[in-house]
């Protein structure tokens, strides 16, 4: 039930935000147990590319899937401490000790991939293990405050570091940071695209479909209305990216009410190498949803919200059928 008209940016409304920051997800009816795609290797080092090009630890992304997956810790997590700790590997004390996390006193590693591993088994044997399955948990032990090794005080800041650098990986730090919590839309078994929610999918309207407001003979005649997905869902639902890539012109209002056709929100998601995906009817964006911003998978971009007095995200893409991206039954893309 979209359409790509106007720009006109709304202010953002505080419930809604707060509940964006720290919704817990639920998990999808009837789907597998795959991490978000964010968490893959190819998110892991698209994120790290960007934030310190010069960093050894780029191209052991596939270590930190591996080695976090064997421990039962998120991938994401290792790359949050070793960008506080270290800057990637590339600043402090553990550089020539391979030695990214901080992890002491005077731990020695004879390569990067190895104190990557060790990071990951040291988090599961000695933190999750006891209990400590949250950021601030873990910072209160690995980071202590107050310590003598810590005379400048740095480690006051661990928490929130830790946790921005999480959120901005598309992790949740109000969850727990176990790899089979982060629950951030999970892909059905057929699926080439995760879902860009964690509830069930509760299909209300189909691609192309003759008579409907997704009809491809009638206006306004383009993709971003026709070959959509509708979800049905409550408003203020938390939404994810599709893909990692870069947040598309055209942000903000349709320029209608709420209860109109083309009520809500909208953005278009640029797919690094891939399509272009459109949401709409949204409620709240996120801030890291704005013009030209690069953003990675399984990243929170915002709120479901409500059109034509019907609560539902409006998800189209423009090639292909959306309904067997999302490893549903076929919708009729053209």
């Amino acid at each position: 039930m979209g359409v790509a008209l106007g720009l006109v940016c709304a202010p953002p409304v505080m419930a809604m935000a707060m509940l964006l920051a720290n919704s817990a997800q639920t998990p999808a009816a009837g789907a597998q147990d795959a991490a978000c795609s964010d968490a893959s290797a190819e998110g892991l080092r698209s994120w790290m590319g960007r934030r310190q090009p010069e960093s050894p630890l780029i191209n052991l992304s596939d270590v930190f899937v591996s080695a976090g997956r064997d421990a039962g810790v998120d991938p994401r997590l290792l790359v949050a401490i070793a960008a506080q700790e270290s800057a990637l590997g590339t600043a402090g004390g553990g550089v020539e000790a391979h030695n990214a996390f901080g992890m002491g006193p005077g731990r020695r590693f004879p390569d990067w991939e190895a104190g990557v591993r060790e990071a990951a088994r040291l988090l599961a044997a000695s933190y999750l293990s006891d209990g400590r399955t949250t950021i601030a948990a873990i910072g209160a032990k690995w980071a202590p405050i107050g310590v003598p090794n810590d005379p400048s005080g740095l480690n006051t800041s661990w928490v929130a570091s830790v946790e921005s650098l999480y959120r901005e990986l598309g992790g949740n730090p109000s969850a727990p940071v176990a790899s089979d919590a982060q629950e951030c839309g999970r892909r059905l078994p057929s699926g080439s695209v995760p879902l860009p929610m964690a509830v069930a999918p509760q299909v209300v309207g189909t691609p192309n479909a003759p008579g409907s407001t997704h009809d491809p003979n009638a206006w306004p005649d383009n993709w971003q209305s026709d070959n959509a997905v509708d979800f049905a869902m409550r408003t203020g639902t938390p939404l994810r990216a599709v893909c990692a890539g870069t947040i598309g012109p055209n942000v903000g209002s349709l320029g209608a009410a709420d209860s109109s056709r083309f009520g809500g929100l909208r953005f278009t998601l640029i797919c690094d190498g891939g399509p272009r995906w459109y949401y709409a009817h949204l409620s709240y964006l996120a801030t890291v949803v704005r013009p030209g911003a690069r953003i990675a998978a399984g990243v929170a971009v915002g709120l479901s919200g409500s059109a034509n007095g019907v609560p539902h995200l409006h998800i189209a893409v423009d090639r292909g059928d959306p309904m067997t991206a999302f490893g549903l039954a076929a919708g009729g893309a053209g």
